[in-house]
């Protein structure tokens, strides 16, 4: 009985993910009260370890990711980051996160931090939003081939939808 009410606990707090790509996938949620949307990649490979190019180092910003809201006729925007640093640093360094097997990164964006390209906030209310990365699969070569192993992730993942309250 014990191990029956652990798991239902379990269930409760399972995070909700977009499909597996290549290894990785990713969960979008928010924080109690949604303040915060927090994006979770997982590598999900058993024996492979992956890195991830999420953008640019020192620019407060991971650039290749994107953020979609569907709002409720259908219509898909691409929404704008606003918390990053508008200087970059003196030099172009790529932000590579490495994910050991069964490994997880997440990124924490304040939720009022992201607006229109309109430079206005979203409606939130009775839209959905999801996160997208994506890369090609020459992504080793723009930065590292090491001995001819392919370990930078490369495909299109998308995140779960998500409604927020």
């Amino acid at each position: 009985m014990l191990h029956l009410i652990l798991a239902l606990l379990a269930s409760l707090h399972a995070a909700d993910w977009g499909p597996t790509i290549n290894g990785l996938r990713l969960s979008l949620s928010t924080d109690t009260p949604a303040q915060n949307l927090i994006l979770t990649f997982e590598n999900t490979e058993q024996r492979r370890e992956m890195f991830l190019h999420l953008g640019i180092a020192g620019v407060h910003e991971a650039d290749q990711i994107h953020l979609y809201l569907t709002a409720p006729d259908g219509k898909r925007t691409k929404l704008l980051y606003t918390g990053g640093n508008p200087v970059a640093p003196g030099r172009i360094i790529p932000m590579i996160v490495p994910l050991l097997s069964g490994s997880t990164y997440t990124i924490r964006t304040p939720l009022n931090r992201w607006y229109l390209p309109s430079h206005t906030k979203p409606d939130f209310r009775q839209s959905t939003l999801h996160a997208e990365i994506q890369h090609a699969q020459d992504i080793d070569f723009r930065f590292v081939d090491c001995f001819g192993l392919r370990i930078f992730w490369y495909g299109a993942a998308r995140s779960n939808l998500l409604r927020l309250p």
